[in-house]
C-alpha cells in the first residue's frame, strides 16, 4: 500500500485508480510468494546437504577416521566459510546472530554456510570414493 501511495504522491497526491491499487497488491503478493518459495528451496538444499550424521561432534568418536577427515576438511575451508560453519555448528548461533557478529548480512551467512557444506560434501564424497576403489 505504501508503494502505491508514494507512487501517487509523485503524481500530485490524488487517490490511486482502483485498477492500479489491485495491480499493486497483486504484484506484491506474487513477489512475496516467489521470495518465500525461493527461500524454502535454499533451506531444503541446506538441510539435504546437512543430512549426514554429525560424528565429528561426538567426543567418543574422536579417533574415528571419518571424523578426522571431516575436521581436516573443515580446516581447509576458506576462512570466511570456516568461521560461519564453526559459529553455526559448534556455537549453535542463528544466521542473524552470526551476521551481527561478523557485520555481514544474514543472507551472506546462509550462502557461506551452504557453500561450505557443498564443499565438504564434495570433498568427503571423493575421499570415500577413492577409499572404496582401493578396497
Amino acid at each position: 500500500m505504501l508503494r502505491m501511495w508514494h507512487y501517487q504522491a509523485e503524481r500530485g497526491g490524488e487517490p490511486p485508480d482502483l485498477p492500479l491499487a489491485f495491480a499493486t497488491i497483486r504484484f506484491c503478493g506474487l513477489n512475496q510468494k516467489r521470495t518465500d518459495s525461493r527461500r524454502k528451496k535454499r533451506e531444503e538444499a541446506v538441510l539435504y546437504l546437512n543430512d549426514f550424521s554429525d560424528v565429528w561432534l561426538d567426543p567418543t568418536l574422536e579417533d574415528d577416521e571419518e571424523a578426522l577427515m571431516l575436521q581436516q576438511n573443515v580446516q581447509r575451508l576458506a576462512p570466511k566459510l570456516r568461521e560461519v560453519v564453526l559459529m553455526k555448528v559448534w556455537g549453535g548461533l542463528t544466521f542473524q546472530e552470526i551476521a551481527t557478529a561478523l557485520a555481514i548480512s544474514p543472507n551472506t551467512c546462509a550462502s557461506r554456510y551452504r557453500y561450505a557444506l557443498e564443499q565438504l560434501a564434495i570433498s568427503l564424497a571423493s575421499i570415500k570414493e577413492d577409499r572404496h576403489e582401493l578396497a
